[in-house]
């Protein structure tokens, strides 16, 4: 299966992403800036996103 993988600066991600890649799962990554002001409404962002989920 393939899996998008939000990553950020956060616990876990290093554990997350072998128990799927060990389960035979493809990810795909898309970085989340925390600091960013606004997800809301910002083109560069969707596109952005978009186009992971495309992958």
């Amino acid at each position: 299966m393939k899996i998008l993988m939000v990553e950020w600066n956060g616990m876990g991600q290093k554990k997350i992403k072998k128990a799927f890649t060990s389960e035979g799962h493809n990810l795909v990554y898309f970085s989340l800036d925390i600091d960013k002001d606004n997800y809301y409404h910002n083109p560069e962002f969707a596109r952005a996103f978009m186009e992971a989920l495309r992958q």
